[in-house]
């Protein structure tokens, strides 16, 4: 049997209530969620090809994420290097609630927003739009294919602009 995978279009604009009491849409677009993502096929290495800048990683370079799933659980490792060579590991756990949104032990929420059908690319992020992750299978990606995850970063409101990109070196 086929898995698809769907996308819920995220360009659909969120309503609020104006100054006349008349719906009126929002500029900005809701970042949402893949649905139907086969958890087996996230486990092992993923290498961070971009970010936008957070406290865990926004020095580190050469950054490698290994996912491990059990059940409806994901542990997640982290492994990048400083500056000066140091190597930096975080660890953690993240629960799994279904179309493609996880929690982690820190309270976020993290969501898949992108995943190629043969799971070598993947875009991850936060509803609240401050983090997001660009990661490959391989440290490196075609610029086509990277050029397409940060499009769909940007429709769905990320600041791109403020990505970094991760030296693999």
């Amino acid at each position: 049997m086929k898995t698809y995978i769907i996308t819920i279009i995220a360009l659909s604009l969120s309503l609020t209530i104006n100054a006349q009491g008349n719906f009126a849409p929002t500029a900005k677009p809701v970042a949402a969620s893949v649905l139907n993502i086969n958890m087996n096929h996230l486990n092992g290495t993923w290498f961070e090809i971009s970010r936008l800048p957070n406290a865990v990683d926004s020095d580190l370079q050469n950054v490698s994420i290994s996912f491990e799933t059990k059940d409806k659980v994901v542990k997640r490792s982290v492994t990048g290097y400083k500056e000066n060579g140091r190597k930096v590991n975080v660890s953690g756990k993240l629960n799994y609630h279904g179309s493609g949104t996880f929690t982690g032990t820190d309270g976020g929420v993290y969501m898949v927003l992108s995943v190629s059908n043969d799971y070598q690319h993947i875009l991850m992020g936060t509803p609240d739009h401050k983090y997001l992750w660009v990661m490959s299978r391989t440290a490196e990606m075609s610029n086509d294919t990277y050029n397409r995850l940060i499009a769909k970063a940007s429709d769905l409101n990320y600041n791109v602009a403020d990505v970094q990109m991760v030296s693999h070196k």
